[in-house]
């Protein structure tokens, strides 16, 4: 039997600089932990213990532009540390995605339009572990010759083409 607590605190922060530019922001704070484990495989006393993939900070932050015509966006997500398993013996540190988006917008009579849209995913190539492989649940352990996860992606590059009739 596996029990849990968590208990956190959400918050937004917008705030207008110019008629078509603004700075947005959200942040949430989760506290959790295992209040009742029965005992399994390696995991003997995890009560207490941080619940596994679950960051404790994610926050989010950037200027956001649209005047109609033009737009874009420069932002910042904040994955904080997180724990590979209920041991809580690998701790994956905290890592920061940019991302840049780009866009133009084209009015057509009748009120259609067309968007041409340039979108940047991790800008800066980040690289990091965003969690330890479910599959091997506790039976990753620290020492280990080669460690098992899921990176964040790399930059990624994308044009979009839309069209609203």
């Amino acid at each position: 039997m596996i029990s849990t607590e968590s208990y956190g605190l959400e918050g937004v922060f917008n705030i207008r600089l110019l008629d078509a530019l603004s700075f947005e922001s959200n942040a949430t704070y989760e506290h959790d932990a295992y209040t009742q484990y029965t005992s399994v495989s390696a995991c003997t006393n995890c009560v207490g213990n941080f619940m596994q993939r679950q960051p404790d900070i994610m926050a989010n932050a950037g200027l956001y532009y649209d005047d109609g015509m033009l737009d874009g966006s420069f932002f910042d997500t904040y994955t904080s540390r997180t724990y590979t398993s209920d041991l809580n013996n690998i701790k994956l540190p905290g890592y920061h995605i940019f991302r840049l988006d780009l866009g133009y917008t084209l009015p057509f009579t009748g009120g259609d339009k067309a968007r041409l849209g340039l979108s940047v995913y991790n800008l800066f190539d980040s690289v990091a572990a965003t969690e330890g492989s479910p599959r091997q649940g506790n039976a990753q352990n620290v020492g280990q010759a080669y460690f098992i996860g899921r990176n964040v992606l790399p930059r990624r590059i994308s044009l979009q083409l839309s069209y609203r009739f």
